[in-house]
């Protein structure tokens, strides 16, 4: 063979490893992933070598699945389902960035993993779209930490934990934004949850509705989401502990909660010390029913249904107000100029 057929040669060879390399890096299998037992996961990367991003469903389902570090080299996936598996962490797939399944919702689906004890490996995730968050039948789960790194949630499901005690681990600034599913919020079965005022620094779409239900344990269910979203009709609570056993008991709940909002000083006066006329703000006319004036010693000196009174009239001094209105009755003092 002369120089000339062998630098051909070398050419040809050469293109062809690079096509054969090209071919294999990145190479994956088309749609969602599923894989039932361990040996599916233990072949997987001799069969897809240096496969890294599925663009759908990435589903582990199968009680004989114990380890799924084979998956290392996988570093995002449309979604995410881990169900009815035997493992006890998720080394392998405890890195992972959820993308958008071809414009629908994303998931992440964490349901009957009784060996899996808690969901910390989501402190690594990259979470930029909106997901479906399903945690449900986890008999072993004590706490949702892990999941403050997701802040936009399409629906949030909690069901049948056993031992989750409460919804701290979740984001302090939630969004239940929706996405092509209506925004939905489902609590249910959760034995011992007693605490969901994580739920009050939330935010939410109006569209969201809300479920509560069977929670034994549950007894205060007021917070700021609940409230609104039950004010607006769009709710179903029940058979929970008593104070969060049906709607009625929980919007009574949610009045007294505005009353506390009210001592917390949302109902002010002004100005203090006052000279002439005295306003009421921070309650609208509908909300307000009378104003009472003491003196210090308890004497009555007027009542009117007015949110302003001209203390003109009256001597220099400490008065007390009492304001009344539909939520209740709170005292201010004032000074009389």
């Amino acid at each position: 063979m002369n120089l000339f057929n062998q630098l051909c040669m070398k050419k040809i060879l050469l293109v062809f490893s690079l096509f054969f390399a090209i071919i294999g890096f990145g190479q994956c299998p088309e749609g969602n992933v599923v894989f039932t037992s361990q040996a599916e996961v233990d072949s997987f990367v001799s069969l897809y070598p240096n496969c890294e991003s599925i663009d759908g469903f990435l589903i582990v389902l199968g009680n004989d699945v114990v380890d799924v570090s084979g998956l290392s080299e996988i570093n995002s996936v449309g979604g995410l389902s881990i169900t009815d598996t035997s493992l006890e962490n998720m080394q392998g797939l405890d890195a992972l960035t959820i993308t958008s399944l071809n414009g629908e919702d994303s998931f992440i689906v964490i349901d009957n993993n009784p060996m899996l004890q808690d969901i910390l490996f989501l402190n690594n995730y990259i979470v930029n779209v909106p997901v479906v968050f399903l945690i449900r039948d986890m008999s072993a789960l004590t706490s949702l930490d892990g999941a403050s790194s997701i802040s936009e949630f399409v629906t949030i499901y909690l069901e049948n934990n056993d031992v989750l005690t409460d919804l701290d681990g979740l984001n302090e600034n939630l969004n239940i934004s929706g996405g092509v599913q209506n925004p939905y919020l489902y609590l249910s079965e959760n034995a011992i949850l007693s605490d969901i005022s994580r739920l009050n620094t939330a935010q939410w779409n109006p569209a969201l509705t809300l479920e509560i239900t069977n929670n034994t344990q549950l007894t205060v269910c007021e917070n700021n989401l609940v409230c609104s979203i039950l004010n607006d009709n769009s709710g179903i609570i029940l058979n929970n502990a008593s104070g969060c056993n049906s709607i009625s008991e929980v919007i009574m709940a949610c009045e007294n909660l505005s009353l506390v909002k009210v001592k917390n000083n949302l109902i002010n006066i002004y100005p203090n010390p006052v000279s002439d006329v005295l306003f009421i703000y921070g309650l609208n006319n509908e909300n307000f029913e009378c104003l009472k004036i003491y003196s210090s010693n308890g004497q009555k000196i007027i009542e009117t249904k007015t949110m302003r009174y001209d203390m003109s009239v009256l001597k220099a001094g400490i008065y007390f107000l009492e304001i009344t209105t539909i939520f209740g009755s709170l005292t201010k003092l004032v000074v009389k100029e």
